[in-house]
């Protein structure tokens, strides 16, 4: 759902500036559908149909966007690290092509409630996909806040979708509190 809310707010920022769809510009939206192969057949598409913009909204379209349209404008969103991904050295020191919002979690509010709500618990509990920066960011985000917060944080990784189910009964039989 967050993928569709950034696409109407990105047509809502078009709107809001006085452009009209068909008239001053053309949206055309292209899904993987989860399958990471494909989106740089994605991307070539784009930028055969001559694109002269690219907006991302996950980081493994970023990445498949950076490798492959080196000279059209990038805008990012919903990557947790874009440094990480690719984009440039820093915030300030991007690539030319690139621009964007890292889109990072509340990790200390998330931490907080958890004390709040379980003031005993002391082993908090996550599954992470090893292959995707944003997921490594943030398992170790979450790691640095309940660390200094007084939780040990056991993380399990999931390769796969179909690796999940099984990931998340790994981390049950680890004593977790949370």
């Amino acid at each position: 759902r967050d993928v569709e809310e950034g696409e109407e707010g990105i047509r809502a920022g078009l709107r809001d500036a006085g452009l009209t769809e068909g008239r001053d510009y053309q949206v055309r939206v292209r899904n993987a559908q989860g399958d990471m192969p494909t989106l740089s057949t994605l991307v070539d598409a784009a930028l055969a149909d001559g694109a002269d913009l690219l907006m991302t909204f996950s980081t493994p379209t970023l990445q498949a966007a950076l490798q492959r349209a080196r000279a059209v404008p990038i805008v990012f969103t919903f990557v947790a690290d874009a440094i990480a991904a690719g984009a440039g050295r820093s915030n300030t020191d991007h690539l030319p092509n690139v621009t964007g919002v890292p889109t990072t979690g509340a990790y200390d509010e998330v931490v907080a409630l958890v004390r709040e709500c379980l003031p005993s618990a002391r082993r908090l509990g996550t599954l992470f996909v090893p292959a995707e920066v944003n997921s490594v960011y943030n398992k170790d985000q979450v790691e640095s806040v309940a660390t200094r917060r007084g939780f040990e944080l056991v993380a399990v990784a999931a390769n796969t979708s179909a690796e999940v189910s099984d990931a998340a009964l790994s981390l049950l039989t680890r004593r977790i509190d949370a």
